[in-house]
């Protein structure tokens, strides 16, 4: 039986509007930047300031290098990118080689596969004995080595990983690869994180994930950027309707997260409305495929960052909740899984923050942070498949 009911948009509208002034202040002035002397594009509060530099290879020679780099108060954003044209070294050996190289400078506590467009990678996380914290995206495309980094220094360097993460994850290359490749343009951002973790280095069996976009449930849909969305934590006694809108590059479709006591049994929906058309709503629940999410009659927690996807915390318990099309015939259905299966705590967090199109922080008292994201193989069986890691 399907769960598409029409339902009044009115009481969804109000609320995402008066979300608007928050989302504004929270995107800042940060914005997508292009670099075409080296075919890549990467989101930052400001301008990067740029040099040369060179960088050691495996067989220990130097490289030439380009670095771009800001400075914002405690945070340092940077993107190296090494010329290994005239070397012969693979895209693997060169990966391993950097995490190995930044290992030195301290604890690793994760390393996970990574994928932007058709580029795979490692995502690092790092820790220095001075307490300094930084985030890594590691990508070899078109014999360049892509190392961004978001640094933020002690002390409470765990304060500013949200932004350090959501600098790295932004990193976009040219279709084709890095400088020189084929095809040229810009890809369509970042797409789903590749199969499993699978070891280290090397790609992920699973292969590529879900990208950004609206249509065949969440897959592919090519270019689309909205700002990540952050509910802030309500009181364990609130009852106000909470709703998050994400709206497409083109601006024709509109979906939303919402919630209401009186909507849905208490439920959390999931909602899409085409220019000129009344919306289309269902219940994100489906257990037959996914965890059951349950009825609250007090408000959650929503963050999104894409159109068909949402990272929600309802009671004690976080959820990745996404637009599935397992079953045929059905117009929308949302299958959700449960992080705290994946290492989360069961417990209220203090944030939720939708930090890349797979990708959330979430922050637990008194100063715990956690990353989890989405990793679904390539057959379509597994849509939704959580990785947490404790930051």
């Amino acid at each position: 039986m399907s769960l598409v009911r029409w339902v009044p948009w009115a009481a969804t509208a109000a609320c995402v509007a008066a979300f608007a002034p928050a989302l504004a202040q929270e995107e800042d002035d940060w914005a997508v930047r292009t670099f075409a002397r080296d075919s890549f594009t990467i989101a930052a509060p400001s301008d990067l300031k740029e040099k040369d530099g060179v960088f050691v290879g495996v067989d220990g020679k130097k490289y030439p290098a380009h670095v771009y780099s800001m400075v914002r108060g405690k945070q340092i954003y940077s993107v190296t990118v090494a010329d290994f044209t005239t070397a012969p070294v693979a895209d693997d050996p060169a990966l391993d080689y950097a995490v190995k190289t930044l290992a030195k400078q301290g604890k690793i506590t994760f390393d996970v596969p990574a994928r932007s467009g058709g580029t795979y990678g490692r995502e690092v996380n790092l820790v220095r004995p001075d307490r300094s914290q930084s985030m890594f995206s590691l990508y070899f495309a078109g014999k360049h080595l892509y190392q961004a980094e978001g640094k933020t220094l002690p002390p409470d360097a765990e304060d500013g990983s949200s932004d350090a993460i959501r600098f790295v994850e932004s990193i976009a290359f040219a279709r084709g690869g890095g400088p020189g490749a084929p095809g040229g343009g810009q890809g369509g951002g970042q797409g789903g994180q590749g199969g499993g973790q699978g070891g280290q280095g090397g790609r992920p069996a699973g292969g590529a994930g879900a990208g950004a976009g609206a249509g065949g449930g969440g897959g592919g849909g090519g270019g689309q950027r909205t700002a990540a969305v952050i509910v802030p934590n309500s009181p364990s006694t609130s009852r106000e309707p909470v709703a998050v809108a994400v709206t497409g590059s083109t601006g024709a479709l509109t979906e939303a997260w919402r919630w209401s006591p009186d909507e849905a049994g208490g439920k959390v929906e999931y909602c899409r409305q085409a220019q000129g058309a009344l919306p289309k709503c269902v219940v994100a629940d489906n257990p037959k495929l996914g965890d059951h999410m349950p009825a609250s009659q007090t408000s959650p927690m929503i963050s999104a960052v894409i159109p068909g996807q949402a990272w929600i915390a309802i009671g004690g318990t976080s959820y990745f909740c996404k637009r599935t099309s397992y079953a045929k015939g059905v117009l929308s259905e949302v299958t959700c899984e449960d992080a705290a299966k994946k290492r989360l705590p069961r417990e209220i967090p203090t944030s939720v923050q939708a930090v890349s199109n797979h990708a959330a922080r979430f922050m637990y008292p008194p100063n715990r942070s956690y990353y989890c994201q989405n990793v679904p193989d390539d057959s379509g069986k597994s849509q939704t498949l959580l990785t947490c890691v404790v930051l």
